[in-house]
């Protein structure tokens, strides 16, 4: 679900053309299916105290 939000938003903010967008796609999908596609997503949390 996450590569469609984010192949759209490449697409209609203009970071990429359409061809680009699906040509990216459909390889993240191709790799999947070889059992070779990674993907991560790292969140970092910072806190900060004034002394």
């Amino acid at each position: 679900m996450l590569l469609h939000l984010m192949s759209s938003y490449a697409s209609e903010n203009g970071h990429m053309s359409s061809k680009e967008t699906k040509a990216w796609f459909d390889e993240q999908i191709d790799l999947a299916q070889q059992g070779r596609f990674f993907f991560s997503l790292t969140y970092y949390q910072m806190s900060a105290i004034k002394a």
